[in-house]
């Protein structure tokens, strides 16, 4: 298999877990991009917008890219839970997709969806 035809590159998140910051795959390298995908679902208040980092496979930040989340409420009472599915539809584009999924029987899910490509550039994906 060629190296272009393969992921060289994580997409996830930091997601503050116990009291420390940790990287969350959503995408995994190492897969051929027509099979690279990946679903998280996390919690989430006090904010309306996430940021996702590409890493290396060495777990280096290459880029950060910011998905805006409009129609979110910027409240830190207000807790949403997000479901969030990343696939790649190119070898060199990603497609990143948010649900909301409400909060039990204290918020109900809005189904809101959020949706946005990830272009990534030649050196976030070949090393």
């Amino acid at each position: 298999m060629f190296a272009q035809n393969v992921t060289i590159s994580q997409i996830g998140l930091v997601v503050h877990h116990h009291g420390r910051d940790m990287f969350c795959p959503l995408i995994m390298d190492g897969k051929p991009w027509k099979e690279s995908r990946g679903e998280i679902e996390i919690f989430v208040s006090g904010v309306n917008g996430l940021i996702f980092e590409v890493r290396n496979r060495s777990g280096i930040k290459k880029a950060s890219i910011c998905m805006s989340l409009d129609g979110m409420k910027k409240d830190p009472n207000l807790v949403y839970k997000l479901r969030i599915q990343g696939e790649y539809i190119k070898a060199d584009q990603c497609k990143i997709k948010i649900t909301d999924l409400g909060f039990g029987q204290i918020r109900q899910a809005s189904y809101q969806t959020w949706q946005q490509v990830i272009q990534l550039e030649r050196g976030d994906y070949h090393e």
